[in-house]
């Protein structure tokens, strides 16, 4: 009887091991299918103009992402986080003619993205004109003048004369070269007027006949004004053809 109760204690032995291993097994099992699967998808970005811009990039995730990014032109913030999120993308101006392209990529887990971000090129500049240089340089400024809405000490606008003008003036607010070489003229919201019977803001870039040699009397054969009415830009070219004595 003693020897039945022993063997009969073996088998239950046995079959609890065996129980036992099939529920860790189902256990682990159970495990590894509730691990989460990892998403992570990135929106479209368009292309970049040469200038240098910003734009938003949405992050579709569900845990932990991060940023590589080797190219020194291309500035990601943030360059990780949780879940969903926007990465902005920032892009220096471009200073050749030539589109660049770079690649980013956005991780999670052992999941990657990439994302090609294309710049493109500079405009060409007209033929002989250079960026780098004053307009007098680019263009021949020799007979004209030119007033800016800054205050002379009279109130009323500053003026730049030919002389001045011809010895590389520029002025980052209202005369400069742009990008392309082109010549600028600006004239803001807010500022001095050519004269006191002027009531709005004004400047004029204009072309003398005299030139430089200020002993022949005033005369002007072309006048550009630029003048601010009723926060309205308007551009006017007045062409006036005199005859000098």
């Amino acid at each position: 009887m003693l020897k039945k109760s022993s063997a009969l204690q073996q088998i239950q032995k046995v079959c609890y091991f065996f129980v036992l291993i099939s529920i860790l097994g189902c256990s682990s099992e159970d495990s590894n299918e509730e691990q989460k699967t990892v998403e992570l998808s990135l929106s479209s970005v368009s292309e970049f103009s040469a200038s240098e811009e910003k734009k938003p990039l949405s992050v579709t995730a569900n845990s932990y992402w991060y940023t590589e990014n080797n190219n020194e032109w291309i500035t990601l913030t943030p360059t990780n986080g949780t879940n969903n999120g926007t990465i902005n993308i920032t892009v220096s101006s471009n200073p050749t003619e030539a589109a660049r392209i770079g690649t980013i990529s956005v991780l999670s887990g052992d999941v990657s993205r990439d994302l090609t971000i294309t710049q493109a090129g500079k405009a060409p500049g007209a033929a002989g004109l250079d960026p780098d240089k004053a307009p007098s340089e680019n263009f021949d400024l020799s007979t004209w003048n030119l007033s800016i809405p800054e205050d002379r000490g009279n109130g009323t606008s500053t003026n730049i004369t030919v002389a001045q003008l011809n010895n590389k003036y520029q002025n980052s607010k209202y005369f400069y070269t742009a990008d392309d070489g082109g010549m600028v003229f600006k004239c803001p919201v807010d500022g001095f007027k050519t004269s006191t019977n002027t009531s709005y803001t004004r400047v004029e870039f204009r072309e003398m006949l005299r030139g430089t040699n200020t002993s022949i009397k005033h005369k002007v054969l072309i006048k550009i004004i630029g003048y601010l009415e009723q926060h309205q830009l308007q551009i006017k070219m007045l062409l006036m053809v005199t005859m000098e004595k």
